[in-house]
């Protein structure tokens, strides 16, 4: 008697190459990294916030796009886990929380607002998970896991009051306007250093709310002072424009500094033609034909995906991740210690503005901030007049 087959070869040869398909799969599913994404997605200042998130999307697609993280023989492709801080402490230790407890992420990359990664560092750190934030000014050596993707925003200061100095030959005295956020504290104090070495004299700092845009009153102290020039120091775009405008309407004359970022035409739309005059920031013209190469291929990416206008705060969101993907793949690890090792020692990192280097040992005591050509810009009569890339040394 013949015994029936329970399956025939056809069968199962498909049930093989099946199997084979599966275990493939299952394979590429592996090799996956996992890596956080904190921004501030609404509250206060959430529009940068949505811009970055964005910009950090597209540079895990564009990594992911030629083959990802390349660790050994194995090439990992990302994962970005992202999280709503809701610009809040409150809201950047409870994303960190999820992304540590459940997501059991070892790499978060994001924002660039002092106390929102100092709240995430609460996490972070203890954790032993690499924080690559889209910048920071504030690095401290005991912060082993924490790195500044990009300058921080005390990095250009010394190239705007050159910049000022040079192109304001009559500028004796300086005022400073700062927000009662810590972020802006140190910013002011660092410029407020500077000034003084520089032999300016150093006039009163004027205190305003976080997030507010009503800078009337501050210009009515800072004013009475008579000031020849005014340093604003960071916030987001939209204040530092109202900032300007209004010391403008009060009747300011002199250059007005900031250490914030942005697109030169941003600023000029936001602040008001008639007003955009005399502004020294650490932007540029996103448009202008001179601008590095790869700034113009992301600006490319960004249009294609988003078929929305480009906006140059992105960088930093986009810097947040790229940076990490390169030192992994310069450790051939994915361990946190062999990546933090190998990252605070790399002689040169590609950026968006050019190659850059790690820096930040003289200043912080720590090497953990990539350090990259600075754009310094100066608006004058509704357009960009000059601009001059600062070569940073920390």
């Amino acid at each position: 008697m013949v015994k029936k087959r329970l399956f025939s070869p056809m069968l199962v040869s498909a049930m093989g190459a099946l199997m084979l398909i599966g275990s493939v799969i299952s394979s590429a599913a592996a090799d996956t990294v996992k890596i956080g994404s904190i921004w501030g997605l609404s509250g206060p200042g959430s529009q940068l916030g949505v811009v970055c998130k964005d910009a950090a999307a597209a540079a895990a697609e564009w990594i992911n796009g030629k083959g990802g993280i390349t660790v050994g023989a194995k090439k990992y492709t990302i994962q970005l886990v992202v999280e709503d801080n809701k610009n809040t402490a409150a809201g950047s230790l409870n994303a960190a929380t999820k992304l540590v407890d459940k997501d059991k992420v070892k790499f978060i990359t994001g924002m660039n607002v002092p106390f929102q990664f100092e709240a995430v560092q609460t996490v972070t750190e203890p954790n032993k998970v690499v924080l690559s934030t889209g910048k920071c000014s504030n690095l401290i050596p005991k912060n082993r896991f924490t790195f500044s993707a990009t300058n921080g925003f005390t990095v250009p200061m010394p190239g705007l009051y050159e910049f000022m100095a040079k192109n304001y030959p009559a500028v004796k005295s300086v005022a400073y306007s700062a927000h009662d956020e810590p972020g802006a504290q140190v910013v002011a104090k660092v410029g407020r250093d500077i000034a003084t070495k520089m032999g300016f004299k150093v006039l009163d700092t004027v205190v305003t709310q976080f997030g507010t845009k009503e800078y009337y009153p501050a210009w009515t102290k800072l004013l009475k002072d008579n000031p020849d020039a005014v340093d604003i120091g960071i916030s987001f775009p939209d204040s530092l424009a109202a900032n300007v405008r209004q010391g403008r309407e009060q009747g300011f004359k002199g250059p007005i500094l900031s250490c914030g970022t942005g697109d030169s035409n941003v600023f000029i739309t936001l602040i008001g033609k008639d007003y955009a005059n005399d502004f020294i920031y650490a932007g540029f013209d996103m448009n202008a034909p001179d601008n590095p190469a790869m700034v113009k291929e992301i600006m490319k990416l960004w249009e294609a995906k988003y078929k929305k206008p480009f906006n140059l705060d992105a960088l930093d969101g986009w810097s947040s991740v790229w940076a990490l993907a390169q030192a992994i793949e310069k450790a051939q690890s994915l361990d946190v210690e062999k990546v933090v090792s190998t990252w605070e020692t790399m002689k040169t990192i590609e950026t968006p503005w050019g190659t850059g280097t790690m820096g930040g040992q003289k200043v912080f005591g720590i090497n953990h901030m990539v350090l990259c050509p600075a754009p310094i810009s100066m608006l004058r009569d509704g357009k960009v007049q000059a601009t001059h890339w600062h070569k940073p040394d920390m």
